[in-house]
């Protein structure tokens, strides 16, 4: 875990080690790296090569799985939004054929006088240059008042993709957290913070992805996910402490070799109980 990665590259050879792409900068680094060496191998078992990968794939990707996968939000297009190897990148999970079967994606954003219901309502969150880039009614409209308090750094997930065949398998366990713990210790955030429509969050994702919090609601009107109408999501988050006492939950099911009864669970679909920070801000 030495070398900085190539985000642009387009396919790593399947014997190079994602671990050994890493660069841990801040954070308990001996608990990261036990992590990401145990995930990897989780990734292993499941058949599936763990890569960081390009913005283009996985638009190409997104584009190719259109029955199975919402339009990407323009948070993760190249073209809408500044995306760069200080701000962002993406994982992919790709079959022993080398195609893409798993993905995560981030992007960083640091807002010191500003804050996550603010960007978002001025769709900032989503575009350079919303002014130009928006459709026509193209709106979001946050009701979710703490979502004032996130801000500083805040990385924004999304752009979480596992192929029919390969869910109900775990990804929803790994993926979300290879991708936010990675960058915690990248840039040291202080929020993690993701958009997920209504019948995600029934689905007991935030939960299978350790998230904290979960606060109603944005109303995404005519957005890329759905030109013709309107989509209603949750904000999920959390802040830097309970990323890592998660951190510290996960590498004690991983080690305990008890993560794979926690994915038959949670891929079943059963609901568990969020629990709170310990700080909130």
């Amino acid at each position: 875990m030495h070398t900085q990665p190539n985000f642009n590259r387009p396919l790593e050879a399947p014997e190079t080690a994602f671990t050994d792409r890493l660069v841990l900068t801040y954070g308990p680094l001996e608990k990261l790296g036990r992590f990401f060496l145990l995930a990897e191998e989780r990734m292993m078992k499941l058949g599936l090569h763990l890569c960081f990968g390009s913005f283009e794939e996985l638009q190409a990707t997104n584009r190719a799985n259109s029955k199975t996968w919402r339009p990407l939000l323009p948070s993760f297009d190249p073209v809408l939004s500044e995306l760069g190897e200080d701000n962002s990148f993406c994982i992919f999970g790709r079959d022993p054929s080398g195609t893409v079967v798993a993905t995560q994606a981030v992007r960083l954003f640091s807002w010191t006088n500003t804050n996550f219901l603010t960007e978002a309502e001025a769709l900032r969150l989503f575009y350079a240059d919303p002014s130009a880039s928006r459709a026509k009614l193209e709106q979001c409209e946050v009701t979710a008042e703490p979502t004032r308090g996130i801000d500083g750094r805040v990385l924004f997930s999304g752009a979480g993709w596992y192929r029919p065949d390969y869910r109900g398998k775990g990804l929803g366990v790994l993926m979300p957290r290879i991708a936010r713990l990675y960058a915690l210790s990248r840039w040291y955030i202080d929020f993690a913070v993701c958009i997920m429509a209504e019948g995600v969050v029934k689905g007991g994702f935030p939960e299978r992805a350790g998230y904290r919090h979960v606060d109603w609601e944005l109303w995404m009107h005519r957005m890329p996910v759905y030109r013709e109408g309107t989509v209603r999501a949750a904000a999920v988050w959390m802040d830097t402490e309970a990323a890592l006492q998660d951190l510290d939950e996960m590498l004690s099911r991983l080690e305990a070799s008890q993560i794979d009864g926690a994915i038959e669970d949670v891929g079943g679909h059963k609901r568990h109980t969020i629990r709170p920070t310990g700080t909130d801000r």
